[in-house]
């Protein structure tokens, strides 16, 4: 009994004292982050679990984000200029996008050089489209059907399409 009890004592001894050994490690432009569980998709148009939701406001920013240090949910402008304006019969939201946001460099970008461009309105309907591409089997489309004027047609408009018509819509 007494080999077992120095044993726990010397187990703990050395796993206190290999715990505050100072490691250096470089880690260049990485971001290491523990999760819960694996996550899924990195792709917005398709994320409906919470480790997928947790993890994308890390990579890209929405119009809109709530004020975390409020105690009520209250809306505020993060990439949006200001708050959304409404028409008068509200079937028109206007959002005019903040100045001087940016994408990061990316090949993607090969008419600029590879250099990041500013976010432009075109970004965000090209986003919300990509909701409806049936290849994207997205999970958060049926917000948007029978909701947004015109979004039901277009995505059966899509769903009727070859692939290679798709550039055309």
């Amino acid at each position: 009994m007494k080999k077992k009890g120095w044993l726990v004592w010397v187990s703990l001894a050395l796993v206190g004292v290999s715990a505050c050994t100072k490691k250096t490690e470089t880690l260049g432009n990485v971001l290491k982050i523990g999760v819960k569980d694996d996550i899924k998709t990195l792709d917005s148009a398709n994320a409906y679990d919470s480790v997928s939701l947790d993890i994308l406001p890390s990579i890209e920013e929405s119009l809109l984000q709530y004020k975390y240090l409020e105690d009520k949910l209250v809306l505020e402008p993060l990439v949006a200029d200001s708050m959304p304006e409404y028409s008068k019969d509200g079937l028109t939201v206007t959002v005019k996008i903040k100045p001087g946001v940016f994408f990061h460099d990316d090949s993607c970008f090969k008419s600029n050089g590879g250099k990041g461009r500013e976010l432009k309105a075109s970004d965000f309907i090209f986003a919300f489209k990509r909701l409806a591409l049936p290849a994207i089997q997205s999970q958060g489309a049926w917000i948007f059907e029978d909701k947004v004027v015109g979004f039901s047609e277009f995505e059966k408009k899509l769903q009727a399409a070859k692939p290679e018509e798709f550039k055309k819509v």
